[in-house]
């Protein structure tokens, strides 16, 4: 369910998002050229998967069709009218969730956050400005989708602190950069293989 929305959303968006890439990775190769900074390879491909998380979210929460016309303003009225495990309910519920989890995860990586009440600050902040553009565009006002995207953003918070964890904690720290090298590469690849790309 989740690779089809991916790849529609995807082969709507490659035309922009091979521009933007093309233009952020002239940017920032020339920057380090200039500057004569070392290249951290994971962080550079971290910061480009999150631009392409963010083409995503945007076409997502701009562009993606809905089912139903009336706002919803009583928190847990959508949630609990899909029978939990169906396919409404993955991807209602746990859908809107996903969506914010690498924006939790990534505000605290760049953002180098200790506190979750930071990113609940930021992710009610973004997901309530959502909903009114998603308003004000002929979309649905839905509060539950803000208190899924609020928990999607923390539990990518909870996520980022988890990885921090392991990898400044234990014996992994020595050899933490070709370590984050390593599986950020394979997550990339295996994304792509997954996409059929």
């Amino acid at each position: 369910m989740y690779r089809d929305t991916i790849e529609a959303v995807i082969s709507s968006i490659w035309p922009s998002l091979l521009i933007l890439i093309t233009i952020l990775f002239t940017i920032r190769f020339f920057s380090f050229i200039s500057n004569k900074r070392r290249i951290v390879l994971y962080h550079e491909i971290l910061s480009l998967i999150f631009v392409v998380y963010l083409m995503c979210f945007f076409y997502i929460l701009t562009f993606e069709d809905v089912d139903w016309s009336t706002a919803n303003l009583i928190p847990f009225k959508e949630m609990f009218r899909f029978e939990v495990g169906s396919k409404a309910f993955i991807r209602n519920v746990l859908g809107n969730m996903l969506l914010f989890m690498p924006y939790g995860f990534y505000l605290s990586y760049f953002m180098k956050l200790r506190k979750v009440k930071y990113v609940l600050a930021f992710s009610l902040f973004v997901s309530v400005a959502v909903e009114i553009i998603q308003y004000r565009i002929g979309r649905v006002f839905d509060i539950d989708d803000i208190i899924l995207n609020i928990a999607g953003g923390v539990l990518g918070y909870y996520l980022y602190r988890l990885g921090s964890y392991i990898l400044n904690n234990t014996k992994i720290s020595k050899i933490k950069e070709p370590l984050c090298n390593i599986v950020t590469i394979l997550a990339a690849i295996a994304f792509i293989l997954y996409m059929g790309v």
